[in-house]
This record gives C-alpha cells, sequence and structure tokens, in this order.
C-alpha cells in the first residue's frame, strides 16, 4: 500500500496523516504540545500539522506554513489528478476492438 500512496501522490509523505491509511482521520486535530490547541496550519518544511503556536513561537517558526485547508484541498486536486491520468493510460491501454 506504501508503494502505491507513493506512486498516486507522486511523493513521499507520512502515513500517519493519510486518510484511511490507519483507519483515523486525514489530521490530527489537537496539538500535543501547546495544551490541546487546534491544528489549523500546515507546516510545509516539515510535513506535519501545526497549531498557531507552533507556526508563530514554537519549532516551526519561520518555516513555510499554510493553512491546513489549503494543504487539504492541494492534497486532493493532486489525487484527482493523478487519478484522471490513470484511467486515461489504462484507457488508452485497453484495445476495444476484441
Amino acid at each position: 500500500m506504501d508503494q502505491l500512496i507513493d506512486r498516486l501522490m507522486g511523493q513521499s509523505i507520512d502515513r500517519r496523516y493519510i486518510a484511511g491509511y490507519s483507519g483515523e482521520v486525514a489530521f490530527p486535530v489537537i496539538c500535543e504540545v501547546h495544551g490541546g490547541r487546534a491544528l489549523e496550519y500546515f507546516c510545509e518544511t516539515d510535513q506535519v500539522p501545526i497549531c498557531s503556536q507552533c507556526a508563530l513561537l514554537g519549532d516551526h517558526q519561520g518555516h513555510e506554513i499554510t493553512t491546513a485547508d489549503d494543504k487539504v484541498a492541494r492534497s486532493l486536486t493532486l489525487t484527482f489528478l493523478n487519478f484522471i491520468n490513470i484511467v486515461y493510460v489504462v484507457f488508452m491501454a485497453v484495445d476495444f476492438d476484441d
């Protein structure tokens, strides 16, 4: 399954944050470092979800940060485009004359 996920996503990512991979939500929702704050952001540098305190004052200060919503939307778009590409390749490989 890891190889399939890497192939579909076109990159190596932390499997803990893939919806359905371990039966958990796509991203953890609570920061364990900063007293249960919501994880509303995503550190592009470290490829992990973070809270506002992590971004402003913590270990991710100065890193490239996006909102978690943006990260999910971009991941879904990439996954959809890769799916369309796979469907196209399979469609082109099928001989419909038989």
